[in-house]
């Protein structure tokens, strides 16, 4: 998550967007993280096919 922060402030400061991210796991679907936070995924395989 380090890299979200500070990219969500860049997008914000220039006032477009100039990151966009996915967060990928190897099944999708909700992730649980240790904090008890949840996050929507895509699954890793659908985020390859855009990639190669």
């Amino acid at each position: 998550m380090a890299f979200v922060y500070p990219s969500r402030a860049a997008n914000y400061l220039e006032g477009e967007t100039l990151f966009q991210w996915s967060l990928a796991s190897s099944k999708g679907g909700v992730c649980l993280a240790r904090n008890g936070v949840s996050f929507e995924t895509v699954q890793l395989k659908d985020v390859l096919k855009r990639v190669l």
